[in-house]
């Protein structure tokens, strides 16, 4: 029987490229297992991420393996790219492409393994994987918002010299530092001054600066969109986690209330990247990363992460951190192991572990001990930080999530009173 083979283009929107393949052939049997799932990895099911290479769209090849996979569709994550004019920058270093990098769905009757192994064995595929999803590293401990708390809460100002720093210089305006993670709360009293608006989008049901995001006045919320493509303006909503790490270096200085952020007088850009229904699985961090970049983030904060390693990512680093400069800065993890977590293990990351009191190995509790790797860039501390609670409150918290946005701070004021480095520069000092 002849194959037939229907392919569908459907017209190319700011949010998204279509495609539909039908086949009526059977399915294959998979013969190739070049790809095993990293251990513990978790991932969206019925989804796989793939990047094509140049000019590769059309390749019969390909259609035919999405057709026998009983894709009802593929869509590219990042809507709206172009390929870099040059393959590298001014400096040599390859810039990343995004493209070309899309997500298709699948028959339930495969593997995830199954899957990519079968997209791999194809000539135009470059890559392809799992639709990965990522945990906050974070070990939360018990309320700790009252005096007592508040006190022992600060001392990680005096260990990383935060005081001597804000006599020389107390941030900007200007510098916006994003945070990707699993919501804010917004209204928090010690985080409204601080919040970056975009007033080229005021909130009116009008795509005002022509971005693909309507009313993203105040950040964007991809957690009500199963690809992440479009999502809502509302990032308020969503696990504390998020209102702990905003704190560490956003809350406001000066209002005297609470605590201080890191940043100082910076500014911070709230980004969801966890599903609405979530306990704070971190599903849309590197859409939420290509984000910030295009709304004009100079350093992100991602207190997240897992042990496998994903192409995807490694797309998104170089697209922030070459493409753009971006600093990146990533928690190394929680796990007191010899291992590389991602995307803080990623080489132009900033991987950030944890310490204690006096620089000492973290923790006295054995609770938020610092993952350990020859990738850490650098250590901060992460035991008992106090920070920003829902609903008006305060709470300690400890793990390198708590680290990361410290580091993050701190890149944002060396930004800011040295305004000829770039951001990646800044976070290399």
């Amino acid at each position: 029987m002849n194959l037939r083979i229907c392919l569908h283009i459907l017209l190319f929107t700011q949010f998204s490229t279509l495609w539909s393949i039908a086949f009526p052939q059977p399915a294959p049997e998979f013969k190739y297992k070049s790809f095993s799932l990293p251990p513990d990895a978790r991932y969206l099911e019925g989804k796989v991420v793939f990047k094509i290479k140049p000019n590769a769209i059309h390749w019969p090849s390909l259609q035919q393996k999405l057709g026998a996979l009983k894709s009802s569709g593929a869509s590219v994550i990042f809507p709206g790219k172009t390929p870099p004019a040059t393959p590298t920058n001014g400096y040599g270093q390859a810039l990343a492409d995004l493209s070309a990098i899309y997500v298709a769905s699948y028959s339930g009757e495969w593997t995830i393994e199954e899957v990519v192994s079968f997209l791999l064995t194809d000539e135009a595929v470059e890559y392809a994987e799992p639709w990965y999803i990522y945990e906050p590293l974070y070990i939360p401990n018990d309320p700790a918002s009252d005096t007592t708390g508040f006190l022992t809460g600060l001392w990680y100002h005096e260990q990383i010299q935060a005081l001597q720093a804000w006599d020389t210089h107390r941030g900007d305006k200007d510098i916006i530092i994003a945070t990707v993670d699993a919501g804010y709360d917004l209204s928090h009293p010690d985080l409204k001054a601080n919040i970056f608006l975009n007033t080229d989008d005021p909130i009116d049901g009008i795509d005002n600066d022509n971005d693909g995001y309507v009313d993203n006045y105040r950040g964007w919320d991809f957690g009500g969109s199963t690809t992440g493509g479009q999502g809502d303006n509302n990032p308020s909503i969503g696990n504390v986690h998020g209102h702990w790490v905003l704190g560490t270096y956003a809350a406001t200085a000066d209002n005297g209330i609470g605590t201080t952020g890191t940043a100082f007088n910076c500014s911070y850009l709230p980004i969801k990247a966890a599903p609405d229904d979530s306990i704070g699985s971190i599903m849309f961090g590197y859409q939420g990363i290509v984000y910030a970049v295009e709304q004009g983030a100079h350093i992100i904060n991602a207190s997240w992460g897992g042990t496998y390693r994903s192409r995807l990512a490694e797309d998104v680093i170089r697209y922030a951190t070459v493409n753009h400069q971006v600093a990146v800065i990533a928690a190394a993890g929680n796990s007191g192991q010899n291992q590389r977590y991602y995307p803080a293990g990623y080489d132009e990351v900033i991987s950030v572990a944890n310490v204690a009191y006096g620089d000492t190995l973290c923790c006295p509790d054995n609770a938020g001990n610092s993952t350990f790797h020859s990738s850490v860039d650098i250590s901060a501390p992460g035991w008992f930080i106090f920070s920003v609670y829902e609903h008006d409150g305060y709470r300690s918290w400890k793990g390198t999530s708590a680290a990361a946005p410290i580091v993050s701070g701190v890149v944002g004021i060396t930004l800011a009173a040295f305004p000829d480095l770039t951001p990646f520069q800044a976070a290399q000092g």
